[in-house]
């Protein structure tokens, strides 16, 4: 079963071998919108497999220590980019 999902990783020696060789697309993927949909895609034409990170809580909630509108929920952010084939969030 491929993974589900990268969490906690700290450093590059504790990436699993098998994400190894991948993209990795970098930004808060709000939406998921089509121009993330577009980054995704092409970030899988040039290496597979293809990373998600993505920041929680939200930049702007974290150094204004202020709730922010969030489009999507961190879990249902997870599920899209997921979605579009991503390995791991």
């Amino acid at each position: 079963m491929p993974p589900t999902g990268v969490d906690g990783l700290f450093a590059l020696e504790t990436v699993p071998d098998e994400f190894k060789g991948g993209a990795l697309a970098i930004g808060n993927f709000g939406g998921v919108h089509l121009g993330h949909q577009a980054d995704l895609a092409a970030a899988a034409r040039g290496a597979e497999p293809v990373l998600v990170l993505t920041f929680e809580p939200h930049p702007r909630q974290f150094f204004s220590r202020q709730p922010l509108f969030r489009i999507t929920p961190p879990a249902e952010k997870a599920a899209a980019v997921r979605a579009f084939g991503c390995a791991g969030v």
